[in-house]
């Protein structure tokens, strides 16, 4: 039995966990049509992790040096994803942190960007550990 995908981008936390090439091009079509919607340069999918942090898991063709910066450096830091998952709200990061905030002063600056709106998910990959869409610009 094959599975059809009709999603919109509320559905992106209740994508199956297999990779499957169908969720991929349903996945690019939402964020095609979020396109028209919302002006973002790049979209990411943040998750938190079992034991407490948080991570960059989409897409796959994010820059190794933004994952590493975020991982290494910048998860804790992350105001607009814990805010998003805390409030259950999109949250704009100029509205919930300072303009010499690390992550807005660092990461953002180093991936080229100026402007972050994080979207809740529910448990993006583990059953009850939330995370947010990151759109960034």
């Amino acid at each position: 039995m094959t599975a059809e995908y009709n999603l919109t981008p509320d559905d992106l936390s209740e994508l199956p966990r297999q990779p499957d090439h169908r969720v991929a091009a349903d996945r690019q079509r939402i964020f095609n049509d979020l396109r028209q919607t919302v002006a973002f340069d790049q979209a990411v999918i943040i998750s938190t992790l079992p034991r407490g942090g948080s991570a960059p898991i989409w897409p796959n063709r994010l820059s190794d040096k933004f994952v590493r910066a975020y991982t290494r450096d910048f998860e804790t830091l992350d105001h607009a994803t814990w805010q998003t998952i805390f409030i259950q709200k999109p949250v704009i990061l100029s509205q919930i942190a300072a303009v010499d905030d690390p992550y807005r002063r660092s990461l953002m600056k180093l991936a080229g960007y100026e402007h972050l709106l994080a979207v809740p998910l529910a448990s993006p990959v583990f059953e009850g550990y939330g995370g947010a869409l990151h759109l960034y610009r």
